[in-house]
């Protein structure tokens, strides 16, 4: 499931943005996070690595079964969305010069720069 949503994501900013190399950043790199947020889940609540010191709490040794799935739906939706807004708006900016890139998350950009805070 995992990978048809990943592969729909891809195709979905590949036609949007007629660019193969960006989208496959941007999914590569959700992937990876994701990843790196599901070994933190696990390494904390199911293995107790840093639970007894933060909450006071021993390791639980299981993750309630909805939790991997909400994780995934908000953080696959932001950095998604994220993502689309800074393409959007070099794309916008590409034919006005160079620093595209630059401009796309610079000052005319807050809704984007404030949500990566």
């Amino acid at each position: 499931m995992l990978t048809l949503i990943a592969l729909l994501a891809y195709v979905l900013l590949v036609r949007a943005f007629r660019s193969l190399l960006l989208p496959l950043k941007a999914v590569l790199l959700n992937l990876l996070s994701l990843g790196a947020t599901y070994g933190l889940i696990v390494g904390f609540w199911q293995h107790g690595v840093g639970s007894e010191a933060v909450f006071g709490i021993a390791k639980t040794g299981a993750i309630t079964f909805w939790v991997p799935l909400m994780v995934f739906a908000f953080l696959f939706g932001l950095s998604m969305d994220y993502e689309v807004f800074i393409l959007a708006r070099m794309r916008s900016d590409a034919g006005s010069g160079p620093p595209a890139e630059s401009r796309g998350r610079a000052p005319r950009a807050p809704p984007p720069r404030s949500a990566s805070r």
